[in-house]
């Protein structure tokens, strides 16, 4: 007997998993705010420097100013795209972390996840939050791309 209770001493209680469990979903949000961040501050930086190449002020040629300008809105619908497809793997990783999370509560008797999506599926029919944070990647995206289309037209 005190083998058997030695051998289950060593191992984290399910509450202990859970609640590292939990930790890790803290976490995963906190990237994803972060990288959002990351890709806004490139993208603001790139329209910075549009708004500078167009502005007047400087010695760039028309060429250099044509060249510089494409190459902007080509990094802009390229960053957008990524920022894009990089929301919606973190979405997926979120919605797996919160199955998990529930399954865990279930071995545990537990349920406040489980309530929380029932309650959130059941209640008004607002957007999830991805759905909003994918407009601003997918303006970009337009933006960057109909203005390429514009300067080889």
């Amino acid at each position: 007997m005190a083998k058997d209770f030695q051998a289950y001493s060593d191992r984290p209680s399910i509450l202990e998993v859970y609640l590292k469990y939990c930790e890790s979903i803290e976490r995963n949000i906190d990237r994803r705010y972060s990288a959002n961040k990351f890709s806004m501050s490139l993208i603001g930086a790139l329209g910075v420097t549009y708004g500078f190449v167009n502005g007047g002020g400087h010695q760039l040629t028309a060429e250099m100013i044509v060249i510089i300008s494409a190459a902007v809105f080509f990094s802009i619908t390229l960053i957008s795209l990524m920022w894009f497809l990089q929301i919606l793997r973190f979405r997926k990783i979120s919605a797996v972390k919160h199955e998990v999370a529930i399954e865990l509560e279930k071995i545990m008797g537990a349920h406040a996840f489980s309530i929380e999506a029932k309650k959130l599926k059941a209640g008004w029919a607002v957007p999830s939050y991805t759905a909003i944070e994918v407009c601003l990647p997918s303006i970009s995206f337009l933006f960057g791309f109909v203005n390429i289309i514009l300067f080889f037209w």
